[in-house]
């Protein structure tokens, strides 16, 4: 629940969350949130627990990464969530956390789907790593990528489950199908709430003044908006965009920001 939460949260634009205790108030007590805690109390050796290997395998896997987009939300039966983080100094070293759960289920149900098969464009290799007990970087196995390096590359994943899996990937950004609109120099646009039903907001962060040009791309890298013009002032600007007035399907699109020294992109999930 923890771990989910924690990739929820960054899809719908919160920045920063606390929502571990560092230990345990009392690990012998039924009452609630008193075993919520990354380690046992001090009567109990103060030892790690199962959340404390879960965030020690997520540091490593994604510490130095920066949250990329929201892949997949609440997709098919079983629903299947996928968000996506990038090396912010190379944008082909991405890590993607994914997991499951039955429709409209407010407690894990066990569902799993076994050999999911995962499609992304530009995949040259791919390696899973999964989350046991008693482990800070998690159990590595290689996947065989299907079609790699080209827009209709992928993976399977032997089994899909309601504890997040880590696809650590290197992707040819050149044959996936966002980068035949946006070039690879352009930084990550922070995009918020993703995914979102109506509108979301765009929070640009300029040195300078600047004229900005937003545009809008499906899945294709088909042109399907795009907002006028504008000038904005240096420091942090916020635009709303009101998707539900573009008459688009419920999706993944690509927004790109750019003016004369600003160049940035995002990925969104737009849920009518």
């Amino acid at each position: 629940y923890l771990l989910r939460s924690l990739f929820l949260l960054m899809g719908y634009g919160v920045q920063k969350a606390f929502i571990f205790m560092d230990m345990d108030p009392n690990s012998e007590s039924t009452v609630q949130y008193s075993t919520c805690g990354l380690f046992t109390d001090s009567n109990h050796g103060l030892k790690p627990k199962l959340s404390y290997y879960y965030l020690a395998t997520c540091q490593q896997l994604i510490g130095n990464k920066k949250f990329n987009g929201t892949i997949k939300y609440r997709d098919g039966n079983p629903e299947v969530y996928s968000y996506a983080f990038a090396d912010p100094d190379d944008l082909s070293s991405v890590c993607h956390v994914l997991w499951c759960r039955k429709p409209k289920s407010t407690t894990d149900s066990g569902i799993t789907i076994s050999n999911y098969v995962y499609r992304i464009g530009g995949i040259q290799n791919a390696r899973q790593v999964k989350l046991p007990e008693g482990s800070e970087i998690g159990q590595e196995t290689e996947l065989k990528v299907e079609n790699p390096d080209t827009e209709i590359s992928s993976v399977t994943i032997p089994e899909l489950c309601e504890t997040p899996v880590f696809i650590c990937m290197n992707i040819n950004t050149s044959a996936g199908a966002e980068s035949a609109f946006v070039p690879d120099n352009y930084n990550l646009l922070l995009s918020f709430p993703n995914p979102f039903k109506s509108s979301l907001h765009l929070e640009l962060v300029l040195d300078g003044p600047d004229n900005i040009q937003i545009t809008i791309y499906d899945i294709k890298g088909r042109l399907v908006g795009a907002i006028a013009k504008q000038r904005y002032q240096p420091g942090i600007n916020i635009k709303k965009i009101e998707f539900n007035r573009l008459g688009l399907p419920s999706g993944i699109y690509f927004i790109t920001a750019m003016g004369s020294r600003y160049k940035q992109k995002t990925k969104v999930c737009y849920v009518r």
